[in-house]
């Protein structure tokens, strides 16, 4: 069934690119909560916390893959990069990198608003507004505040109460 506000198919493509790189957040988020919950880091609230990344990033893909369904577009998925940490990688570095996530995907999100603007697709352009947006700049912000607070901790003891004082429930 065709819905009767067709979804532009350069748009249609650049959220099912979206789809994946929310997913692919979710299995680095993933891959990082199991490095931090090893009994050789032990920063079992820092697993927690990219765990709960993980879901939310899920959660995200989840959005837009109804909302294709719901502009009648079929979801279409492709193989996943795969993600495993340096086994070097410190507490610093993955904040460090959960940022760049976060920042790829904001880019991602407002390139698909660009495309919506272009062929004048206001309910796809609400759609992210009301619903990414926030979301997006204030992940950003929450870890800009914590690499803050990391790098004034630093390494060893640092990282232990950082683990256990430093990071907030979301």
């Amino acid at each position: 069934m065709q819905s009767s506000y067709p979804l532009n198919q350069q748009c249609a493509a650049a959220v099912n690119e979206q789809i994946a790189m929310e997913i692919e957040a979710f299995y680095a988020y993933k891959a990082l909560a199991s490095f931090f919950e090893h009994p050789d880091r032990a920063l079992f609230n820092v697993a927690k916390y990219f765990r709960d990344m993980a879901a939310e990033e899920i959660e995200h893909s989840k959005k837009f893959e109804d909302y294709l369904t719901m502009r009648g577009v079929q979801p279409m998925f492709r193989d996943l990069k795969a993600f495993n940490p340096d086994k070097n990688l410190t507490l610093q570095q993955a904040f460090e990198l959960a940022l760049k996530f976060e920042q790829t995907v904001f880019a991602s999100i407002r390139k698909i608003h660009d495309c919506a603007e272009q062929a004048n697709d206001g309910h796809l352009t609400t759609f992210l507004e009301d619903i990414f947006y926030e979301d997006q700049l204030h992940a950003e912000q929450e870890l800009n505040g914590y690499l803050t607070a990391i790098k004034r901790a630093g390494t060893g003891l640092g990282e232990f109460l950082f683990d256990k004082e430093g990071l907030k429930e979301k």
